[in-house]
């Protein structure tokens, strides 16, 4: 029996008709912080969805990652949590070293010195 294009239990996927729930509608759903605005179709046999952040950035993101949840925001979630860097700058460190290099020949050639002028 061939299935036709209405049949409400089976959906087109990657151009053959596949027996299943079909496709959920997302459009105007909220995950989180993303609200879906457009469906994309499928990459890469996923399907994907334009969706539009709370923070106003718009990201393309995988139906299957927002149906479970994994992906949450457009990553302003992940800014706001993540702790600072602690890091030095650029250069920080390789100048800190030359100091303290600086000063430990100081100490040494001061107290060398100081033990010549005794003897």
């Amino acid at each position: 029996m061939p299935f036709k294009k209405g049949d409400l239990n089976y959906s087109k996927v990657n151009g053959a008709w596949n027996k299943g729930k079909g496709f959920e509608d997302f459009i105007g759903k909220r995950f989180t912080r993303l609200v879906v605005i457009e469906d994309i179709g499928h990459i890469s046999s996923h399907r994907h969805f334009r969706c539009l952040c709370d923070c106003g950035k718009s990201v393309i993101v995988d139906g299957a990652k927002l149906k479970n949840n994994h992906t949450r925001s457009c990553g302003c979630i992940r800014k706001e949590t993540s702790r600072p860097k602690l890091r030095k700058g650029y250069g920080e460190s390789s100048l800190n070293r030359l100091i303290d290099s600086y000063k430990r020949n100081a100490k040494r050639k001061k107290s060398h010195s100081f033990y010549q002028e005794m003897i």
